[in-house]
């Protein structure tokens, strides 16, 4: 794809900008919110959104991290806030599912989960961050995955593990 050939279709960066993070809005969001409206323990489907969202991460090579990175540095504050409200979507479905489960017992009573949301996203941020630093190689492993969940679960649960 050239330069011409895509400005053809799109007046400005802003603008592919823009269609990406509306991309972003409806994929990831809405693979996290089908995840999240399982009939699970809150455990369960933070588990699994933290694995939804690797593999969706995975197929797109890591483009959703590198549109914010992108967002961040054309310094426009209309897509800066409609990424931010893209993430605000992201944190609201995590931070209810910590509600919950802060509500049911299983997670710790003294939990902030606003703060416990953005440490959610920002191991699935800083992993993403490296991998592609690596060249996208080795493959996200899923091993790996589990201990570093494994450590955020035992920071979350009530009691000890």
């Amino acid at each position: 794809v050239t330069d011409g050939a895509l400005y053809r279709h799109f007046r400005s960066k802003k603008d592919i900008l823009s269609l990406l993070i509306e991309d972003i809005e409806q994929t990831l969001i809405g693979v996290i919110s089908q995840v999240a409206s399982q009939d699970k323990n809150p455990i369960e489907k933070l588990e699994n959104i933290f694995f939804a969202h690797f593999q969706y991460t995975e197929q797109r090579r890591g483009t959703s991290f590198i549109i914010i990175n992108e967002t961040l540095n054309i310094n426009d504050k209309s897509l800066r806030e409609k990424m931010k409200n893209v993430l605000d979507k992201y944190f609201k479905i995590i931070e209810s599912i910590l509600s919950q489960g802060k509500h049911s017992g299983d997670f710790r009573q003294d939990l902030e989960v606003d703060v416990a949301g953005v440490v959610f996203f920002g191991m699935v941020q800083s992993t993403v961050t490296l991998w592609s630093l690596s060249g996208y190689e080795p493959a996200l492993d899923n091993g790996w995955l589990g201990k570093m969940f494994s450590v955020y679960k035992t920071g979350i649960v009530n009691g000890i593990l």
